[in-house]
């Protein structure tokens, strides 16, 4: 699972501002965010049925698949072939 944001490697501090909110010092580097789960989701690949949906998760694979290598890489490039071609089907964005 992949999140289209920039990680850092570690937080160095972190402290509580004056309107509550938490503001942390974190390393320079970034890589893809991710989630790890004990238990994959039944369905691997679900493709939505909204133009929406279907172009949010376009962005966030288009976005992921640069810093992914093997057996990753080609397994999200086959999951954004099928949303992109149920894009298509929909007639997304034009």
């Amino acid at each position: 699972m992949l999140e289209p944001y920039c990680l850092a490697s570690y937080v160095e501090s972190c402290e509580m501002a004056s309107d509550n909110t938490c503001n942390c010092v974190t390393a320079s580097d970034c890589h893809k965010g991710g989630l790890c789960m004990t238990e994959p989701p039944a369905e691997r690949c679900p493709v939505p049925d909204s133009c929406e949906a279907l172009g949010r998760k376009i962005s966030m694979m288009e976005y992921a698949q640069d810093g992914l290598e093997g057996d990753v890489r080609a397994q999200l490039e086959s999951c954004l072939a099928a949303h992109q071609a149920r894009a298509s089907e929909l007639n997304c964005g034009g």
